[in-house]
Order: structure tokens, then C-alpha cells, then sequence
């Protein structure tokens, strides 16, 4: 086996990516020239947020003007986002493995005539072993920069072309049965919405149930921040902390930070209840709204308002209610034109429901958290997937596991 930091067979190389082929640049598409429609194009950006490997599907397009003055692409070529915020996102790269009239934008760094298989080498290239040298080849600071020179010294573990073929086909299955998956997510969640905007505005209603629906405020309905820790709290009272960048729409971090009340953070200070539900009112238009079910030990942030409901509100229905398009126009009134977007809790007492009886509400809620129930289920599948295929990344791109040349 050969060395460098990992092991390979006897009959891969190391190679630089200057030695297989040469590097050139995109240019132009600004933000601007981008449509929904006309001559596939790609942005540095799209490289880390829409794209993984190597380019499925494109969701830039630009003018025929515009595509004149960019970089045309050609099969095989790999795109290397050459800027992004994080270190992370400079050096990701992608693949084009398609033959049709298509454009690269500016701050995309491409590499041509390499002569290898690119579906291979967009897997091989966002391995951790390629990672971890890319990251060291970033420049400045609040904005990361990669260049072709740092680039060309990137060594990577080659396999002949025509396992290299074998290796791309194997993984290109997984991405298949991953994408299948996640359309079916997409569709699942999309049927939610529908069903949501039936249900909580008493269009569909459940057989059985005919009481009129009553327009009421939130704060008639529940307790809006009633109980904080005080400055005299136990300086070793131990509590696990949610704070904002731990809730996202519906779902809380599970790992989160635990302190003292004497080292905590300033923010940690709002006390909940078993199915109390939480609602972020700084930036409220990014739906950071979770039911607490488990409040043992836990505060959360000043920035969340903490709904206690009544007897005749429930919390399911309510955690539900927030995230319908009834309660997101009424954040985007109270919001528009701020520069710092954030609501307080009179803003929050104020809130309009839509209400039916307590029994109807509990039913809409089971029926809508049967469905959240169905979609996390496919995310944690989603996951699964996604996990394994990383770990076959591993050892295929390495030549740990040898695959099978007919």
C-alpha cells in the first residue's frame, strides 16, 4: 500500500489536480441576469446550497447576452466554488457530466481535460481527505477565497479509469434512491401545507362537528411569558438552554448546551411548562416556534415567547396554528419596513386565532401531528441513507473495499 495519510492499493497514484488537466475561470451572470427560464447557467453559490457532486438538474438560467460573455461548459468539467462565507463552503465542487449548451458564472474555478471519469471525481473531490487540504488553502475572513494555484497542489488518490467508472456508477444508485426519497419528502410536505390551510381555516371540516368557529386573541386563550428566573436564582441551578439558532420550525436541537445559572448566558432566563410552546419573536418570519413536551430542567432564551395555554386552547392545535398562513400574515404586518425584525409579547398577546371547540382542535392537531410524524420518519431515513452512503464514500474512494470489474 501507498502512504499519504491514507493507504490505497498498489496500482492507484496520488495525484495533484494541476498534473491532470488545466485550470480556467468563469465569468459574469450577476444576480441580476439570472431567470427562471432560458440557458442553463450556474452561480458560485449554487455550488454549496443547490448542488452535490456533480449537477443534476440546474435551477439558474440566463439570456443568450448574458451566456455570451460567460464561460461555457463542457462535459466533465469541475466546478470549484472559488468564494464563500465559510471554509467549508470554498473548494466544494461539482461536476457537469451533461453535453448541452450551459454557462459558469464568476468566482467558479474549473478544471478541463482531465481525462478521468467526472462522476468519480465530484465524489472524490468532497471527501474529508480532499476537505481537509482545500480548508487550508482559504484566504481571508468574513468572505473565504480559494485560487487555481492552491488547487493545483490538491493530491488525490487515483484509481484506474476503468474502476473509476464501476465507483461512480455505485454511488450515482445511492444518489438515486436519495433523490427518490427526498421528492417524496418534498411531496409529503407540500400535502401538509394543503391540508393545513384546510383544516385550521374550517374550509374542510371533520364529520360531526358543527359549532362555529370563533376569532379570538392569543393572549384571551393563554399566559404570555408569565415566569423568568430571578437575579437571586441558585447560582448552581443546572438547566439544559434553548436558545434561538436550537429551534427550527416545529423541531428542537436534541444535544442542547447545559449550564449553571451562574455561567449562563444572559438570555437564559424564560421558564416553561410541560407543552408550553415557544415562539421566537426576533426574526418570527423564520418560524422558529417548537411545543416544549419535556420541560424538566429546561430555560429557553428571551428571545422566544413562552404560550402557556388554558383549558380551552389546545397546545397541539396552537403549535400548528402558528406555522398557518393566518399567523405568518400578521407577523409580516408587524414587521414590515423594521430593520431589525422582532415582535414583543403584547405584539404576541394580540395575535388572531381561528378557533373551533376544544374537541375539534384536538382532532385537526392529531390528524396534522400524524402527519409531521410520517415526514420526520422519512427524514430520519433520509439521514440513514445519506450516512451510508458517506461511509461507502470512504471506503471505495479510498480502495479500502475493491470493487468488482466484470
Amino acid at each position: 500500500m501507498r502512504k499519504m495519510k491514507i493507504d490505497i492499493p498498489q496500482d492507484w497514484n496520488f495525484t495533484k489536480l494541476g498534473e491532470l488537466g488545466q485550470f480556467l475561470k468563469g465569468k459574469g451572470i450577476a444576480k441580476s441576469e439570472v431567470l427562471e427560464d432560458g440557458i442553463p447557467c450556474v452561480r458560485y453559490g449554487e455550488i454549496y446550497t443547490n448542488h452535490n457532486d456533480y449537477i443534476k438538474a440546474f435551477t439558474s438560467f440566463t439570456t443568450q447576452e448574458s451566456a455570451n460573455q460567460s464561460t461555457r461548459l463542457e462535459y466533465g468539467d469541475i466546478l470549484f466554488a472559488g468564494s464563500g462565507e465559510t471554509l467549508e463552503d470554498i473548494g466544494k465542487s461539482v461536476a457537469f457530466v451533461d453535453e448541452f449548451e450551459a454557462y459558469s458564472g464568476g468566482d467558479i474555478i474549473i478544471l478541463r481535460g482531465h481525462n478521468q471519469d467526472p462522476k468519480f471525481l465530484g465524489f472524490l473531490l468532497n471527501t474529508d481527505f480532499v476537505s481537509r487540504q482545500t480548508f487550508q488553502l482559504g484566504q481571508g475572513h468574513s468572505v473565504v477565497h480559494i485560487y487555481s494555484s492552491g488547487l493545483k497542489n490538491v493530491k488525490i488518490p487515483l484509481p484506474p479509469l476503468h474502476e473509476q467508472q464501476k465507483i461512480a456508477t455505485i454511488l450515482s444508485t445511492w444518489d438515486k434512491a436519495l433523490d427518490k426519497l427526498t421528492q417524496l419528502i418534498a411531496a409529503k410536505e407540500q400535502r401538509k401545507k394543503g391540508l393545513m390551510q384546510q383544516l385550521l381555516s374550517s374550509k374542510k371540516r371533520f364529520a360531526g362537528f358543527k359549532d362555529e368557529w370563533k376569532e379570538v386573541k392569543l393572549g384571551d386563550l393563554a399566559e404570555i411569558d408569565k415566569n423568568s428566573l430571578k437575579s437571586n436564582t441558585d447560582p448552581k441551578y443546572f438547566f439544559k438552554y434553548i436558545s434561538l439558532s436550537d429551534v427550527n420550525e416545529g423541531t428542537i436541537c436534541e444535544n442542547l448546551t447545559e449550564y449553571n445559572f451562574s455561567n449562563a448566558p444572559s438570555r437564559a432566563k424564560r421558564i416553561v411548562k410541560s407543552n408550553s410552546v415557544i415562539m421566537a419573536t426576533v426574526r418570527p418570519n423564520l418560524q422558529a416556534f417548537a411545543l416544549v413536551k419535556d420541560s424538566k430542567d429546561i430555560i429557553v432564551s428571551t428571545g422566544f415567547a413562552v404560550i402557556d395555554h388554558k383549558e380551552n386552547l389546545s397546545p397541539y392545535y396552537l403549535i400548528q396554528y402558528l406555522f398557518s398562513k393566518h399567523i405568518t400574515n400578521q407577523l409580516e404586518a408587524l414587521i414590515v419596513g423594521t430593520n431589525y425584525p422582532a415582535i414583543n409579547s403584547s405584539d404576541v398577546r394580540n395575535l388572531k386565532l381561528k378557533l373551533p371547540n376544544i374537541q375539534e382542535q384536538q382532532k385537526i392537531a392529531s390528524v396534522l401531528s400524524a402527519a409531521d410524524k410520517e415526514i420526520e420518519l422519512l427524514k430520519i431515513e433520509l439521514e440513514r441513507l445519506q450516512q451510508q452512503k458517506k461511509g461507502l464514500m470512504q471506503v471505495l474512494l479510498t480502495g479500502e473495499v475493491r470493487v468488482k470489474i466484470n
